[in-house]
């Protein structure tokens, strides 16, 4: 990603150049699940699975850093080029420095007699290292090469990125969004458990129906990055419109998968949540990698966009916290209504143990919207603010 951002960064394409290496995470996902399905669901453990894919993900990662090309940021070049001449500069003022001296050390001890070598010599470093002026005249410095006001900044990026509020806007937007998305995916296996308890399915089925849902969500993760990043060039470049404002979409398609999965009754519906949540998660995925590029340099984009990056973890935890004390609260009401006593094939959660937990995070896709009207309004309210 940052390699793309960095050879993208003065393109028009911006965009689609970062939905398409973005992408290939949602794609990644629908391979090895629907592999998975096809050859390893019967297997007792997975370890052969494993295997497999940590050689696929070798030979992959292997094959990318040798083909990887990085342009060379100007900015960096010019910084380069500076210290190598200021370096050189100073290593032949010191060379002439130390010749200057040698040679008139070497006339006085032509010259001179004994009585007068010591005070000449020991007035040499004083007085001849520098070249004698007129009064009032300094020795002039060894020649800089001009490098521009951006990259004379010496306070770190880091601390300058985590000091702007639109970073943290977005960070928390990433997280109120992306938590309740990843707790559809995280837990799509139990979703499907709970409402297959009064279907036929075996085991081995119902392990490919959950393989099935998830390599579903994946490909239209896939599908929309590439076209949200395509869309927003477009939004971009030629209606001169914020990307922010195709953010803000997303979080509302996020809304609407939230109360798609409060309204879950059969296996089947589990489909449309799967394609809602892809297309969501993957507009948002695309979006915000974009507008942290745009907005803080692609040259800063790698620790820039890492930082973004834990929104997704830290949102993804906190809900798959509710997901499962929802669940857990929900196995308790159906022990304590039939008993500890009764047979295991009752004692199964169903779809009450997790419509609990969608009811809370879908206040949590709200904040996500709110952060990223925040993330669209701030830029312009800080132009009106500095303007005034």
């Amino acid at each position: 990603m940052a390699t793309t951002a960095r050879n993208f960064k003065h393109s028009r394409i911006s965009g689609i150049a970062l939905g398409i290496p973005i992408s290939l995470y949602g794609l990644s996902t629908f391979v090895f699940s629907s592999l998975k399905a096809r050859w390893f669901e019967a297997d007792p453990t997975p370890s052969r699975y494993l295997t497999f894919m940590a050689v696929v993900s070798l030979i992959a990662n292997v094959t990318a850093a040798h083909f990887v090309v990085v342009k060379e940021d100007p900015a960096m070049a010019i910084r380069r080029r500076a210290a190598s001449l200021n370096r050189a500069n100073r290593e032949r003022a010191q060379s002439e420095a130390i010749e200057m001296v040698e040679t008139r050390r070497r006339r006085a001890l032509t010259a001179g007699n004994e009585q007068g070598l010591a005070s000449s010599t020991s007035t040499l470093v004083d007085d001849d290292v520098i070249e004698k002026r007129p009064t009032g005249e300094s020795q002039p410095a060894p020649p800089q090469l001009a490098v521009p006001a951006a990259v004379q900044s010496d306070e770190p990026v880091f601390r300058r990125f985590t000091r702007d509020p639109l970073a943290w806007s977005l960070l928390l937007g990433m997280i109120c969004f992306s938590g309740p998305g990843m707790a559809f995916v995280n837990n799509c296996g139990s979703m499907v458990r709970a409402l297959s308890i009064n279907t036929s399915l075996t085991p081995e089925q119902i392990g490919q129906y959950k393989d099935n849902i998830v390599a579903t969500q994946s490909f239209f993760s896939f599908s929309s990055r590439l076209a949200i990043g395509y869309l927003s060039d477009i939004w971009r470049t030629r209606l001169r419109l914020p990307r922010a404002g195709l953010l803000i979409l997303g979080g509302l398609l996020q809304v609407y998968a939230q109360s798609v999965a409060m309204r879950v009754a059969k296996l089947d519906d589990l489909y449309s949540l799967a394609i809602v949540t892809g297309i969501s998660m993957g507009s948002v995925f695309t979006l915000a990698p974009t507008i942290t590029s745009e907005t803080w340099g692609a040259e800063n984009f790698g620790i820039c966009w890492g930082f973004i990056t834990l929104g997704p973890a830290i949102g993804g935890h906190i809900c798959n916290l509710i997901f499962g004390a929802s669940w857990d609260r929900g196995y308790a009401e159906i022990v304590r209504r039939l008993g500890p006593d009764a047979a295991q094939d009752l004692l199964q959660c169903d779809r009450s143990c997790f419509v609990p937990a969608f009811m809370s995070t879908i206040r949590y896709a709200y904040m996500g919207v709110f952060f990223f009207c925040v993330v669209l309004c701030l830029p312009r309210i800080q132009a009106i603010w500095k303007r005034n």
